[in-house]
């Protein structure tokens, strides 16, 4: 974009896609408000422990369907409520067991 005197001006949406570091790990995805400092949409958060964290958010907070993918080699597919687990999921183990439930 140009302003009337021929230089280049530059601007930034304060919503969209980002990639931010975090204290326990980074997040790519999206984010939305007028600061753009709170996720929500779709995105992947990758702890520094080896979790991943692949689904929705809502003001900031792990909120929808996701999946979690834990560093010995199980992952948890199902619906999240404020950071938690809520509702049906199903969990693999690294053997293969699979259980479903609450």
């Amino acid at each position: 974009m140009r302003n009337l005197r021929g230089k280049i001006q530059t601007f930034y949406s304060k919503e969209g896609l980002k990639s931010k570091e975090y204290k326990t790990g980074i997040y790519q995805g999206e984010y939305k408000n007028q600061k753009g400092n709170l996720r929500e949409g779709k995105g992947v958060f990758y702890w520094y422990g080896g979790q991943i964290y692949i689904g929705q958010w809502q003001n900031d907070q792990i909120e929808g369907y996701g999946r979690v993918y834990f560093p010995y080699g199980g992952q948890f597919i199902g619906f999240f409520k404020q950071n938690k687990a809520c509702g049906i999921g199903i969990m693999t183990l690294r053997n293969q067991k699979i259980y479903a439930g609450n």
